[in-house]
């Protein structure tokens, strides 16, 4: 499925937020990033994120680069923080450095 857009500026980041709660925090670069791109989750996409980042700390992950739909997260596992978050559109050559694993979260 493709991730919902609320258009340029939207505030679709304060969902995204207010669903994972206080299992989990976003830098400022990637709220002002999901806002500035209007990207937004629903509950279930939010809910594989969770899911993938216990199985990224259950194997001793740091730095992860997470796939989700059309979105690429680079999150820092120990941290349980959203660093950035890019919609496919934006991805440009693909390649993601200072990474110690990936996961697609299906």
């Amino acid at each position: 499925s493709r991730v919902p857009r609320t258009g340029k500026g939207g505030a679709s980041h304060e969902g995204f937020r207010e669903i994972l709660g206080e299992e989990m925090r976003i830098t400022k670069h990637a709220e002002e990033r999901m806002g500035r791109e209007g990207l937004q989750m629903d509950a279930a996409q939010t809910r594989r994120v969770k899911d993938a980042m216990t199985r990224l700390a259950d194997r001793g992950a740091e730095q992860s680069l997470l796939l989700i739909d059309d979105l690429a997260m680079i999150v820092n596992v120990r941290n349980r923080t959203l660093v950035t978050v890019v919609s496919g559109e934006r991805r440009g050559d693909g390649v993601f450095t200072d990474i110690d694993s990936a996961v697609i979260a299906d």
